[in-house]
């Protein structure tokens, strides 16, 4: 699959850029693909949430890094390599949803509860400790949506001063702060993220996709959409959310 990625970015002329996968099962493997996924010049990785849900998880007994794991950290770290997250990695849908709905009733609300997986990404990666020793470490939640950002952030921020989380733990930032240095999220259909919450989310950290070919993708009418949402904002913040935020992400030579 990478070395097709590799064939894939080369035809494009480096237009299209893929995402690489590792062999989560076993370190040698997983650790010797990383190195080669690099020299290959794949501009990202796409990791399970939950890793223990198939090997090791990332952090250890001791609660720091998990050593099946640290020359992966080690090398996105120093090399800048994206560490990305989709919102199909995390929470089991399934299981908050009513019995007895059926399949279109339920599609809708797995489709939204996904979301809600990526915040809990973004939140364990808060709290670990992991950002602190990574802290050059890039994390895109990629299919995630931006909406949620605002909230989840303010809650994050009254939650860990209420239980001590950050004093208990030695954490060396608080949460927004974790979120403007490592942190990447992406839109489509939402209109209220992109105007209205600009702000609280940050136009640095805010990427535009069209999900396609998904049934909930933007085509047909991408060109539309952008007009609707960006039409009133100027040059400078269209350029970052449309190309500036994800070359930086993704090391891309734009």
């Amino acid at each position: 699959y990478n070395d097709a990625c590799k064939d894939r970015m080369e035809a494009s002329g480096g237009r299209v850029n893929c995402m690489a996968t590792l062999p989560y099962w076993d370190r040698d493997l997983m650790n010797a693909e990383m190195r080669r996924i690099v020299d290959l010049g794949l501009k990202g990785v796409v990791l399970p949430d939950r890793p223990e849900r198939l090997s090791q998880g990332y952090l250890g007994a001791d609660g720091k890094i998990n050593p099946f794991w640290e020359e992966v950290f080690d090398t996105c770290n120093s090399t800048g390599l994206a560490m990305n997250f989709h919102l199909n990695a995390s929470l089991d849908a399934e299981s908050a949803m009513w019995d007895n709905l059926g399949f279109d009733q339920r599609l809708p609300i797995s489709a939204l509860i996904h979301h809600i997986g990526c915040a809990a990404t973004m939140s364990n990666f808060m709290v670990s400790g992991l950002l602190d020793k990574y802290e050059d470490l890039k994390i895109g939640l990629i299919e995630s949506g931006a909406g949620w950002v605002p909230f989840w952030l303010e809650g994050m921020e009254h939650q860990l001063d209420e239980f001590r989380t950050l004093s208990n733990r030695g954490l060396k930032l608080r949460p927004r702060e974790y979120f403007r240095r490592n942190f990447w999220v992406s839109f489509w259909f939402e209109t209220a993220a992109p105007t209205r919450l600009i702000d609280e989310i940050g136009d640095d950290r805010l990427m535009f996709q069209t999900d396609y070919p998904h049934p909930t993708c933007l085509y047909p009418g991408v060109q539309d959409k952008l007009v609707s949402v960006l039409g009133g904002l100027d040059h400078a913040t269209c350029k970052r959310i449309l190309q500036d935020n994800a070359a930086r992400l993704f090391n891309l030579p734009v």
